[in-house]
């Protein structure tokens, strides 16, 4: 979200006033950080760069999470809504992620003046894009001829099926501008289908007066409006 607001801040206003030393040294700050939760759990050993432990609800494995091998992309510990992540890649998060850090190459160009920032940037957005490459696009559990995006992956092959209504989630997807290619777009929709359909999103819920799709976080059963409102945007086809 700070890259996010960074980029169209000075997309929208053309006003540089506010990117001064101190948003310099956050952005080295949060870039280093993305470097740290790309290690794999082996990688850290016993020596875990974030932990979090308040209590048994929150992170499993001492405050790390579930174990995550090395895809290239960016770990998490919660998603969005403040649950704890079931396994450590958030692929919305991390698509999100990839289509910002390049958009916040071109803020860093655009600048001046932090030349290895803008580079950091552009290499951590091509690592991210390959690891979702290669590890967020599964097979459709309705159709095995279909590509879908997983909700969240650990890089050894598990992965969670489902959407949740808080952003980014996946079928907020168009909304954050994080498709990229015909490819996506036609994993969004297959992928959308799934999200709002009971039989394939544990969280999507129908009623006599609505349907829409809900979170762990608000309990079984509850419409999240923001779930409603994302469902607006978007592809309804492919021209490919």
């Amino acid at each position: 979200a700070f890259f996010a607001l960074s980029n169209e801040y000075l997309s929208r206003t053309g006003d540089a006033a506010c990117f001064g030393s101190e948003w310099r040294d956050a952005v080295v700050a949060a870039l280093g950080a993305m470097r740290e939760q790309q290690r794999s759990s082996r990688e850290e050993g016993s020596r875990a760069a974030y932990q979090f432990w308040r209590s048994e609800a929150d992170l499993g494995n001492n405050g790390t999470g579930a174990p995550a091998a090395r895809t290239m992309m960016v770990r998490s510990g919660f998603r969005p809504s403040d649950d704890p992540c079931a396994l450590p890649f958030h692929v919305p998060t991390n698509l999100w992620l990839r289509s910002e850090l390049k958009r916040l190459s071109e803020t860093l160009s655009s600048l001046g003046g932090a030349e290895d920032s803008r580079k950091e940037a552009l290499e951590l957005s091509e690592e991210v894009g390959r690891g979702l490459r290669s590890h967020a696009l599964v097979a459709s559990p309705a159709n095995s001829s279909e590509s879908i995006f997983a909700y969240e992956v650990d890089g050894f092959g598990s992965r969670v099926i489902m959407d949740d209504a808080n952003a980014p989630s996946l079928v907020s997807l168009p909304y954050l501008g994080s498709l990229e290619t015909q490819e996506e777009e036609r994993a969004y929709l297959a992928t959308k289908r799934l999200a709002l359909a009971t039989e394939t999103n544990p969280f999507f819920y129908e009623g006599a007066v609505g349907s829409g799709i809900g979170s762990p976080h608000k309990g079984y059963g509850m419409i999240w409006p923001l779930g409603v409102i994302y469902d607006l945007f978007g592809p309804e086809k492919t021209d490919g």
